[in-house]
């Protein structure tokens, strides 16, 4: 939301027993979150209004992201893919029909860099990840580059 990618923080509420034992798997982790990225949060949530209404800036890249994901979502689509709309992610994962290491080799070939399912365990064989953090123009250069591409039916 506030495109602070790879901040880690958070809190946890719930049963005293359960928080403990959320404590203690944290503490073998790592030894807590940052003072810059505590800073940073405390910052970012500042910035909602007292109502929580949302600020300007964050509405704009809801906007952005959105209208990515809909040009995304939508030219797998017609490329012919199963591809769920994402409801809260920058992620779009969809099924690429062969083993995702060998589609994401083909699509190497032609110039487009996908994640393989694979890095993300046995279950995600054959499904990619692609995100929408390229700009649109990027994201329908990319999609006919795919619809050109002979390993595509």
């Amino acid at each position: 939301t506030f495109n602070m990618t790879g901040f880690r923080l958070g809190y946890a509420v719930g049963h005293p027993d359960l928080v403990a034992g959320l404590k203690k798997c944290k503490g073998q982790m790592d030894s807590g979150a940052p003072i810059f990225i505590q800073k940073a949060g405390i910052k970012a949530l500042g910035l909602y209004g007292p109502n929580g209404e949302r600020p300007e800036a964050i509405e704009k890249n809801m906007a952005i992201y959105s209208e990515r994901r809909k040009v995304l979502v939508d030219g797998l689509r017609e490329l012919g893919f199963d591809v769920k709309m994402p409801k809260g992610t920058f992620y779009v994962w969809f099924n690429c029909g062969m083993k995702s290491e060998d589609f994401v080799q083909k699509m190497n070939e032609i110039g487009i860099i996908l994640t393989p399912g694979t890095g993300f365990g046995e279950s995600c064989e054959g499904y990619i990840r692609m995100t929408v953090t390229e700009p649109v123009e990027r994201i329908r250069k990319a999609l006919e580059r795919m619809k050109q591409n002979k390993y595509i039916e």
